[in-house]
C-alpha cells in the first residue's frame, strides 16, 4: 500500500511522452520521459528524512564505542606504614613508706573498742597477730583495718569486717621493728586511728 506521502509526490509529477516527430529526428526509441518537478520545500523534507536515520545510526554507532571503551585507572603508590616509635614500659617508682609512729586518736565513748597486737614466731616465720576485743561500740564499729609496714619496706594489709569478740587476722612480719595501725571505721562513716605503733620481735627464748 503506498502511503499518502507518496501520493501527494506523485501527484506533483508531470509526464511529458515523446511525439512521433521527436522519436524519427532523434533516432531513439520511444520512451517516456518522466520529468519530476518537485517544490523546493518538498525536496528538502525528503533530504530532511533520508539523512535523519544516518544521522541516527551514528550517533548509536559513537555511543557504542564509547562505551565499550575501558576507563582508564590509574594505581596510586602504596603508602609506606608510619612508624610510631614505641613507648618505654613505665618504671615503677618506690612508694615512699615510714616506720615514725604517727598520733592516735580517742574513739567517742559511744563507739569505744580494743585491740590487741602482738608479734611472734610462728614455725619459724615472725608473725604479727591483730585480736578484736570488743568494747561498747562494739555495734557501730563497721570495720577494723590493719596497715603492717615490714622493716623490709613492704605494705601489708587486712580487714575485719563487723567484728565480733575474739577476732583476729595475721600478717607476715619480720625479725626487727615493723610499724602496726589499726583504724576503726564507725557507723557515721567516721574512720579513727587507735593504734599506731613500731612492734618488735620476740623471740621464744630470749
Amino acid at each position: 500500500m503506498v502511503p499518502l506521502s507518496e501520493h501527494r509526490r506523485l501527484r506533483d509529477w508531470k509526464v511529458t511522452p515523446l511525439r512521433p516527430a521527436d522519436i524519427r529526428a532523434e533516432r531513439i526509441k520511444p520512451v517516456m520521459v518522466i520529468s519530476f518537478h518537485c517544490k523546493r520545500k518538498q525536496c528538502m523534507k525528503s533530504t530532511a528524512l533520508f539523512l535523519l536515520p544516518v544521522f541516527i545510526l551514528l550517533v548509536f554507532v559513537s555511543a557504542g564505542c564509547l562505551s565499550g571503551s575501558e576507563p582508564i585507572t590509574t594505581t596510586a603508590g602504596t603508602p609506606l606504614p608510619t612508624q610510631i616509635p614505641e613507648t618505654p614500659p613505665p618504671t615503677a617508682e618506690p612508694i615512699a613508706v615510714s616506720l615514725a609512729p604517727g598520733p592516735t586518736q580517742t574513739l567517742p565513748p559511744q563507739y569505744y573498742v580494743e585491740v590487741q597486737v602482738e608479734k611472734q614466731n610462728q614455725a619459724g616465720v615472725p608473725t604479727i597477730t591483730v585480736t578484736f576485743r570488743g568494747g561498747t561500740g562494739m555495734a557501730f564499729t563497721e570495720q577494723v583495718n590493719i596497715q603492717v609496714t615490714r622493716s623490709d619496706g613492704v605494705v601489708e594489709t587486712a580487714t575485719m569486717y563487723k567484728p565480733k569478740v575474739g577476732d583476729e587476722r595475721n600478717l607476715k612480719g619480720t625479725a626487727n621493728d615493723d610499724r602496726v595501725e589499726v583504724s576503726v571505721l564507725v557507723a557515721t562513716g567516721d574512720s579513727y586511728t587507735i593504734y599506731d605503733a613500731l612492734v618488735p620481735y620476740q623471740s621464744i627464748n630470749p
